[in-house]
């Protein structure tokens, strides 16, 4: 199972001349299935406890199961596209990196300090730490729970995804501070 940012998996499969439909809440059962040459498919699904939909309602991130031997240009796509190989703790994929390296210049450039820190695949605040492809919280005692679903996200960027961690970094931060130290 691979986390992909949906737009960009997509868009490689159309160019490889794949039938590839874009997702949304409108979609019946919450999975899109592709169809590229010589019959080859592929399916993908809407993150299980999720709401990381864009304004018209399309996913922004799905899962995608690309069986035990892929097609190439689904292998392609899961390559470029990829947030992370699992949907809680995995290694991030190249759009996670991509967060990854946004977050390391926006923190410098705002000047958090200490407040937030990067350790690869978790942004790290006051103890908890933030998956950078899932957005799952890992607490301080080393359970991982799911985004919180509650937490709007931040209109920073463009992915909606990161709005999302940076609005779950502020919560956290901002919870912190009123506990006391």
């Amino acid at each position: 199972m691979h986390l992909v940012a949906q737009h960009q998996f997509v868009a490689i499969l159309r160019a490889q001349e794949w039938r590839a439909p874009l997702i949304g809440t409108w979609t019946r059962g919450g999975a899109g299935d592709g169809i590229g040459p010589a019959g080859a498919r592929v399916r993908w699904t809407a993150p299980p406890d999720s709401d990381d939909v864009n304004e018209k309602g399309t996913w922004s991130s799905v899962v995608v199961d690309p069986g035990p031997a892929p097609h190439p240009d689904v292998r392609t796509a899961i390559d470029v596209a990829g947030l992370g190989t699992d949907l809680l703790t995995g290694p991030l994929g190249p759009q996670g990196r991509y967060r990854r390296r946004g977050l390391e210049i926006f923190l410098a450039r705002v000047g958090v300090g200490d407040a937030a820190t990067i350790a690869e695949p978790w942004l790290v605040v006051g103890g908890h730490g933030i998956h950078l492809a899932s957005g799952a919280v890992r607490a301080p005692d080393g359970t991982v729970r799911p985004r919180d679903l509650a937490v709007v996200p931040l209109p920073v960027t463009d992915d909606p995804g990161l709005g999302r961690i940076l609005a779950e970094a502020v919560r956290l931060q901002t919870s912190r501070h009123r506990a006391g130290p």
